[in-house]
């Protein structure tokens, strides 16, 4: 009887490019976000002749630009074959922990990622790419946001109870996190941003099948949320728009306001329409919708995260 030999196994990675990240962080080591996930300084990983056998498909500005990718997150596998199962799971597994990322903090990186084999502890070849997406159309707020060690502290935090959500959830949360992605990542019209969103944000706080009074849902976005919270208050934008607060009590009203007129059809009130809202940056006007766009997110996103964090202390409890 032949003996049988054993199936060779290679070892890879998918690399997620991380582009804004804060300038100054410096890693002296990779920080494991789980046991195969790392955020890492890639710097000079991505080297454009790494693409040569993809040069009908990526362009030398975008080579050029992977050679430049300071920071990455990394999840690390072993697979017996070119393209089949692993990859596939791998794949999977980033855009969840990218997704998170967003979740966090949103910026506007869209997501991607290169699927390379080790050659030996140096070398690498890419075996599988992804071109990165049109930015997601972030609200101006959003827009100079940069990822900082803090953030990756939180998603590593954050990571298992997130895992958990996705795969086996409640459904209302799992709408509500697919509705915050859409929103970002294939919605190009505010418009139809903030319909979502404020779907995501009703989703996130259902009550079974039956649909919240305003006074039921206003609790409890200020229980996971705070209805004194100001929607800035951990935004760079925060020095460009003065002390002035944005309460989520003082603009929730409205929001729900705007979301019915475009939802059956109207548009923005008349006497919204040059309501300034803010100042930007570079001292620009920033309308009033704008800044309830702007709400949308900031309550949607910090009730998920809110969840996450319940999630995460009770498994810590048990």
């Amino acid at each position: 009887m032949a003996e049988t030999t054993a199936t060779q196994k290679f070892r890879k990675a998918t690399i997620v490019p991380i582009r804004h990240v804060f300038w100054q962080l410096n890693l002296t080591q990779p920080i494991q976000v789980a046991p195969d996930l790392s955020f890492e300084d890639a710097k000079g990983w991505l080297k454009p002749e790494l693409f040569d056998v993809w040069r009908d498909m990526v362009s030398k500005r975008e080579r050029d630009d992977l050679a430049r990718i300071r920071f990455a997150l990394v999840h690390s596998f072993e697979s017996t074959g070119h393209m089949g199962r692993e990859e596939a799971a791998s794949d999977d597994l980033t855009f969840r922990a990218f997704l998170c990322l967003q979740l966090i903090k949103p910026t506007k990186s869209n997501y991607q990622r290169i699927q390379v084999k080790f050659l030996n502890e140096k070398d690498l070849d890419v075996v599988s790419f992804g071109h990165e997406g049109v930015w997601p159309n972030v609200p101006d707020a959003e827009s100079i946001n940069n990822v900082d060690l803090d953030d990756i502290i939180r998603l590593r935090i954050l990571w298992p109870s997130f895992q958990d959500v996705v795969l086996n959830g409640p459904e209302n949360i799992r709408r509500a996190i697919r509705h915050f992605n859409v929103g970002y990542s294939e919605l190009r019209d505010p418009i139809v941003q903030i319909v979502t969103w404020t779907m995501g944000i009703e989703s996130l706080f259902a009550n079974e099948d039956k649909q919240l009074s305003r006074e039921e849902l206003t609790t409890r976005i200020d229980q996971a949320v705070g209805l004194d919270t100001d929607i800035y208050e951990s935004s760079p934008m925060r020095e460009y728009i003065g002390t002035q607060p944005f309460k989520v009590k003082d603009l929730f009203d409205d929001l729900q306001l705007l979301r019915n007129r475009f939802v059956h059809g109207q548009w923005i009130p008349p006497e919204w329409k040059t309501r300034v809202g803010r100042t930007g940056l570079s001292s620009e006007a920033v309308f009033y919708a704008d800044v309830l766009r702007e709400a949308a997110s900031f309550i949607l996103r910090r009730g998920i995260i809110n969840y996450l964090q319940k999630q995460s202390q009770n498994d810590t409890r048990k």
